[in-house]
């Protein structure tokens, strides 16, 4: 039996075809100027792609799907959103959750993203998330080495050193 395609299918259909003619378009840019381009537009076809493939198979769409509700309902007790949003434990969460990207931003600003990130990985997955030192040290390389890689080598542009290596403030 074939089912008529929904709206969002149509959507996301257009979409595709947005991002594969900002890819094209980025063709015609200079080697360094089309890398971002091209980095966001393959991400943004890879989930297009998913989503169009969720269109045929809504197993896999399902098997990715989170909802707000899901993280504010307290499983125990099944509280209503409402009642969960006033919940003391929520609140608590969310503070933490704030100081953690406030610290991290205070982080960047006094040492930069070379030395911010590595130590802010290490601290957020052993204090927060708990993980065991080989999956930390592991994650911490792979994303280090990934910005280090993308910036530095491709992208041949230096990012922000912190102000205590003497790198300046832009203009706001």
């Amino acid at each position: 039996m074939k089912t008529k395609p929904k709206g969002s299918f149509w959507m996301t259909l257009l979409l595709t075809g947005f991002v594969l003619l900002f890819c094209a378009l980025s063709l015609s840019y200079g080697a360094k100027e089309r890398l971002i381009p091209l980095i966001i537009g393959f991400g943004c076809l890879v989930f297009c792609t998913l989503l169009l493939l969720g269109q045929k198979f809504p197993k896999l769409v399902r098997s990715f799907d989170v909802s707000v509700h899901d993280l504010m309902r307290d499983r125990s007790t099944k509280k209503n959103t409402a009642s969960a949003v006033a919940d003391p434990e929520v609140a608590k969460k969310t503070v933490v959750i704030s100081l953690w990207a406030l610290g991290y931003l205070i982080l960047i600003f006094l040492v930069g993203f070379h030395i911010a990130n590595p130590i802010f990985l290490v601290l957020f997955l052993k204090m927060s998330g708990k993980i065991s030192w080989p999956k930390t040290i592991i994650l911490t390389a792979i994303t280090w080495g990934f910005i280090y890689g993308l910036f530095e080598i491709m992208l041949k542009q230096e990012i922000f050193r912190g102000i205590l290596f003497d790198a300046y403030l832009p203009p706001l």
